[in-house]
């Protein structure tokens, strides 16, 4: 059980909805129970959100491939289990092995 619950949908301010919606168009479509939580605080959720053109811009200068890579290997690092399964994921998806 979470220590601190996602934000209801019902319960989002007009400014927060907003910023969902926002993230909806621009990203996946979809809100993760990690952003929802995130929510009870429009600025931190915000500041989250930053995480995607960060990325965007390493991808730019590496390239899809050493993007991921990157991203894996600081998630490795600071072991971030959440993040880590992510790159681990999509690296996988590109037909590679991230062990390897």
């Amino acid at each position: 059980m979470a220590r601190i619950e996602p934000v209801a949908p019902q319960e989002l301010s007009p400014s927060l909805r907003i910023a969902f919606e926002r993230h909806a168009e621009q990203y996946s479509g979809t809100i993760t129970n990690t952003q929802a939580t995130l929510g009870h605080s429009l600025q931190s959720f915000e500041i989250y959100m930053q995480w995607y053109p960060l990325y965007a811009s390493v991808e730019k200068i590496l390239g899809r491939r050493l993007a991921l890579l990157y991203g894996y290997s600081i998630s490795t690092a600071s072991t971030c289990n959440l993040c880590t399964a992510y790159f681990r994921k999509r690296i996988i998806e590109t037909g590679e092995d991230p062990e390897n």
